[in-house]
C-alpha cells in the first residue's frame, strides 16, 4: 500500500458518522442514490452485457486487496 493509500484507509477509518456535516451527508446520499439509479438504467444495455460477459470469464487465484 502506498501512503496516499494510506493515508486515505486511515482517514476513512477514522471518520465517523457523526463527523459528517448535514450538507456534505445529504450530497453524499444524492450521489449514491445517483449512482445506483444509473447502473439499474443501464443494466440491460448491450455494453453493460458485454462487460459482464468478459467480467464472467475473468479468474484469478489472487484476493482482491
Amino acid at each position: 500500500m502506498d501512503k496516499i493509500e494510506e493515508r486515505l484507509t486511515s482517514f476513512v477509518g477514522s471518520l465517523r458518522f457523526r463527523d459528517i456535516e448535514p450538507p456534505v451527508l445529504h450530497a453524499v446520499k444524492r450521489r449514491f442514490i445517483d449512482t445506483i439509479g444509473c447502473a439499474l438504467g443501464a443494466f440491460h444495455v448491450e455494453t453493460s452485457r458485454i462487460a459482464r460477459n468478459i467480467a464472467s470469464r475473468v479468474e484469478s487465484s489472487a484476493k482482491a486487496e
